[in-house]
């Protein structure tokens, strides 16, 4: 259990490092499924770079990965977990998409840091919306 809740406590960093970011490329028109995706991990990276927590632990967090970062304390540990990262940025490289779940290999950069090359994992819930659940 100790190495999933390091996993669920990293992802908010990494979405940080996500944040406020440029593509490489010009963004191509999407629509459906991974229109839906993409506009998620863009509304997590947003909602790190303005730190708030509140809604990446209620709207954006699936319910497992919500209690797993502390339940009701998840805006204060995801705070404290990404306060030293500085100028986020994001480049979407992929995103795969089956029935249930999308993965979106990103890379990732802030000041000071190395690029970091992740796989953020998105499930659909009950409400047909896709929530993060962890990184592959």
């Amino acid at each position: 259990m100790r190495k999933s809740r390091a996993c669920l406590l990293w992802i908010p960093v990494v979405v940080s490092l996500l944040a406020c970011g440029e593509a490489e490329t010009p963004p191509q028109r999407i629509s459906g499924s991974p229109a839906e995706v993409a506009d998620r991990v863009a509304a997590f990276a947003r909602a790190t770079a303005l730190r708030d927590f509140a809604l990446i632990c209620e709207d954006i967090y699936s319910a497992a990965v919500r209690q797993a970062a502390g339940g009701a304390r998840c805006p204060d540990l995801l705070e404290r977990a990404t306060s030293s990262v500085r100028s986020p940025s994001i480049d979407i490289k992929q995103i795969e998409i089956a029935e249930q779940f999308a993965l979106v290999t990103v890379i990732a950069r802030a000041r000071d840091q190395a690029p970091v090359t992740e796989t953020i994992r998105l499930e659909r819930d009950r409400d047909d919306v896709f929530r993060i659940v962890g990184l592959n």
